[in-house]
Formats: C-alpha cells, sequence, structure tokens
C-alpha cells in the first residue's frame, strides 16, 4: 500500500479512492491529489455529482 500511494502522489491523480477495510490509517501518507474518497461510503459519484458542484465546470 505504501508504494501504490508513493506512486499516487508522483501521478497527482484527480481522483483517488482508497477502498480498503481501514482507509483512515493512510491518509495522512497522501500528498497529491484532486480529490481523495475513503473507504466503501465515499463513491467517486457522490464527490462528483451529488456534492452540489457540476462535474462538467464551463
Amino acid at each position: 500500500m505504501v508504494e501504490a500511494i508513493s506512486f499516487s502522489n508522483l501521478y497527482a491523480p484527480e481522483h483517488l479512492i482508497i477502498n480498503v477495510k481501514v482507509a483512515e490509517r493512510w491518509e495522512g501518507l497522501i500528498e497529491n491529489a484532486g480529490s481523495v474518497f475513503l473507504g466503501q461510503w465515499t463513491p467517486e459519484s457522490v464527490g462528483d455529482y451529488a456534492s452540489g458542484t457540476n462535474h462538467v465546470l464551463h
């Protein structure tokens, strides 16, 4: 997991989903991501559509 997060920090994804049993354990290692979704109850679609912002910004 440390190697995966290290790669993610270099890649800097727009959306980063950490879907493991204890997702909060890893949040302190995340340095570069547009949006971070931790655990099974935070799917990307919630951040894209249900948060009140338009997914496609003009």
